[in-house]
């Protein structure tokens, strides 16, 4: 809803105003992990499903497939978190789960694994995907 207001301001000061509103938004639903100890705590220790993110910034899916799901996660309002795992930055947590190309998006849910992909999915998939980890959390 922000982002069609933000297309219809005309100032430069009321675009920036929403969107550091929209990114504050984001940030509710969206974390990003810096090493194994922050994983277990957001991650494997959430109540809630996680949708959990392994990328790169050089890497160009990654940043094709970070839209669509920022904005599937965010339309089901804080029922799926999004955490965000750089591999460059985070090796030993992309060995841990086996990541060999990326992205590779992982769904927990109360530390087990439920679901997983790799490379760069149609956006019906991705939308399947995260309603499919918001259902699991409704069990």
């Amino acid at each position: 809803m922000l982002s069609a207001i933000n297309q219809n301001l005309k100032s430069k000061t009321q675009k920036q105003t929403i969107n550091s509103i929209l990114r504050f938004i984001a940030s509710k639903f969206q974390i990003s992990i810096e090493g194994a100890k922050e994983f277990k705590e957001k991650v494997t220790d959430s109540d809630k499903p996680v949708i959990v993110d392994f990328y790169a910034d050089w890497c160009g899916p990654c940043r094709m497939i970070a839209k669509p799901l920022d904005k599937f996660v965010d339309s089901h309002e804080g029922k799926v978190i999004l955490a965000k795992v750089n591999v460059d930055r985070n090796d030993e947590l992309a060995f841990q789960y086996e990541v060999s190309g990326i992205p590779t998006v992982y769904g927990f849910y109360k530390g087990k694994v439920v679901d997983r992909f790799v490379g760069l999915p149609e956006e019906d998939f991705l939308k399947k995907f995260v309603e499919k980890m918001v259902k699991t959390g409704e069990k």
